[in-house]
C-alpha cells in the first residue's frame, strides 16, 4: 500500500464516527417525497457542510419549473464546494428526498436510525442518505489527509426530488446551476455503471357508467375493466421480462402497476377508476417505441373491456450510456 492510500485510508478510519454520526441524523430527519418536505434536512446538510469550511449554497428551482411540473412546494438543492481549482469540475451527487413510509411494513422505527448488528436501519439510510454520508466521508477524508487536488473543483452536489424524477433536482441543477467535467451519481450496487434505465410513469383513468349494484348490468364496472387491463399489463412485463439487456448488469424492462383508486360507494358500480403503473426502460430500449407499446396494450385491453381510457404519461426521464 502506498503512503497516500495508507493515508487515505486512516482518515476514514478516523472519520467513520462522524460518518455514522451523520447519516443517523440525515434518517431522522424526514424528507419524504411526496410531499417534499425539505427544509429540515436542507437546514441540517447546510450547517454541517459551513461547520467543515465548506463554500455551501441552496440553488432553488425556479418558479416557471415548479408550475409546470405540477409542484407546490420550494425545491431545494444543496451545494458544497470542498476545494476549487482552475482544472476539471468533479461532482459527487447524491439525493436527499426519499419515498414515503408505511411505517406497518417496518420491524423498526423508519426515523430511529437503529443499529443492530452491524447495520444502521431506517428509512433512506441506504437510498440515499447513506450515500450522501458516504460521499461526505470520502471528502472529508480527502482533506484530513491532504490529497484534495490543488488544480481541480470538487463539489458535493446533494439534489431533491429524485424520487419522482428529479426535474427540479438533479436535472435543473445539471442544467442551469453546475456543469462538472465528471461526476459520480448514485448506484444500488459497489460496482461502476456506465448505464442506467429510464423511467416512464402513467396514470391511465377508466371511464365506466354509474348503476345500482343490486342491477349492476344497467352500468359498466370501470373498476372491473380497470383489473382486465392490469392483468394485460402484466402479461405485457411477463413479455418484456424475457428480452432482459445486452447491458452488463443492468437490468430489463419492466412494467408495475402501482397504485389504484376508483368507486363512490360500496352498493353503487363505479362509473371511473385511474391506476398508476411504473414502466423501466433499460439504456438499450427505445423509449419512445416503450411508450408506444405501453398504450397499445391499454388501448386494446381497453376495448375488449368495453371502456373508454385516458393515459396521461406524468413522467418521462430518458434512459443513458457512456462509452
Amino acid at each position: 500500500m502506498n503512503s497516500d492510500r495508507a493515508a487515505l485510508v486512516d482518515a476514514t478510519d478516523d472519520l467513520e464516527t462522524d460518518a455514522v454520526s451523520l447519516l443517523t441524523d440525515l434518517v431522522q430527519t424526514p424528507s419524504p417525497n411526496p410531499p417534499g418536505e425539505y427544509e429540515p434536512i436542507v437546514d441540517l446538510l447546510t450547517e454541517t457542510y459551513e461547520g467543515f469550511g465548506w463554500d455551501t449554497a441552496v440553488a432553488f428551482a425556479p418558479d416557471d419549473l415548479l408550475a409546470a411540473a405540477g409542484l407546490d412546494r420550494p425545491r431545494p438543492n444543496v451545494l458544497a464546494t470542498v476545494t476549487e481549482g482552475l482544472g476539471p469540475t468533479i461532482a459527487l451527487n447524491a439525493h436527499f428526498d426519499t419515498v414515503p413510509v408505511n411505517e406497518d411494513a417496518w420491524t423498526y422505527d423508519p426515523y430511529g436510525a437503529e443499529t443492530a448488528d452491524g447495520r444502521l436501519y431506517g428509512r433512506g439510510a441506504t437510498d440515499s442518505q447513506g450515500r450522501i454520508a458516504a460521499y461526505t466521508l470520502a471528502a472529508r477524508a480527502l482533506e484530513h489527509a491532504d490529497l484534495l487536488p490543488e488544480d481541480a473543483t470538487l463539489v458535493l452536489a446533494i439534489t431533491a426530488d429524485e424520487e419522482t424524477g428529479g426535474r427540479a433536482g438533479a436535472g435543473y441543477v445539471a442544467d442551469a446551476v453546475l456543469r462538472p467535467d465528471y461526476a459520480i451519481v448514485e448506484g444500488s450496487s459497489e460496482r461502476v455503471w456506465n448505464a442506467g434505465c429510464g423511467v416512464l410513469h402513467f396514470e391511465v383513468a377508466v371511464e365506466g357508467a354509474a348503476a345500482h349494484a343490486g342491477t349492476p348490468g344497467d352500468g359498466t364496472n370501470a373498476l372491473v375493466a380497470a383489473s382486465r387491463i392490469v392483468r394485460a399489463l402484466d402479461a405485457h412485463a411477463d413479455d418484456l421480462s424475457e428480452r432482459g439487456s445486452e447491458i452488463d448488469g443492468m437490468n430489463g424492462p419492466t412494467c408495475t402497476p402501482a397504485t389504484i383508486t376508483g368507486g363512490t360507494k360500496t352498493n353503487i358500480v363505479p362509473a371511473a377508476c385511474s391506476f398508476t403503473v411504473d414502466r423501466r426502460v433499460p439504456a438499450d430500449e427505445d423509449i419512445d417505441a416503450a411508450e408506444t407499446a405501453f398504450r397499445e396494450v391499454v388501448s386494446e385491453a381497453a376495448a375488449d373491456a368495453g371502456v373508454t381510457v385516458d393515459v396521461d404519461r406524468v413522467l418521462r426521464a430518458r434512459p443513458y450510456r457512456f462509452s
